[in-house]
């Protein structure tokens, strides 16, 4: 079954409220966001990043980004219960990532089950 527009709105939503915490740089609107067991996977230069997603969370609270930082929330695909978001997060303090969120649909909210990401070095400047 093929699912409405208003759904892929709220996915995009959820992973949208990631991101506009990162922005404010307090995480309290973005954990709801999260299955308990949402694991982040991902590297930056030589250093891996392999946790919790309540490490991202800590992150967002210890760190802040500038003025400059914007990221743009694709539905890349979808189905019933299941979907994949990307998002492209620019100038997070010079660096340049692609997100990628795998969502379900639990009790009628979208939640985020994993976080994956890649740095984009050759935009970045760190």
């Amino acid at each position: 079954m093929r699912v409405g527009r208003e759904e892929y709105d709220a996915a995009a939503r959820t992973a949208a409220s990631v991101f506009e915490a990162i922005i404010r740089g307090d995480s309290s609107a973005a954990r709801d966001c999260f299955m308990p067991d949402c694991r982040i996977f991902g590297q930056t230069g030589s250093r891996k990043n392999f946790g919790p997603y309540t490490d991202l969370l800590e992150q967002i609270d210890h760190s802040s980004v500038g003025p400059e930082f914007n990221y743009r929330v694709d539905v890349v695909a979808m189905e019933d219960t299941i979907a994949l978001v990307q998002v492209l997060e620019n100038n997070y303090n010079g660096n340049y990532y692609t997100v990628y969120l795998t969502e379900m649909k639990v009790d009628g909210q979208w939640k985020i089950c994993s976080f994956v990401y890649h740095f984009n070095e050759a935009l970045s400047k760190n």
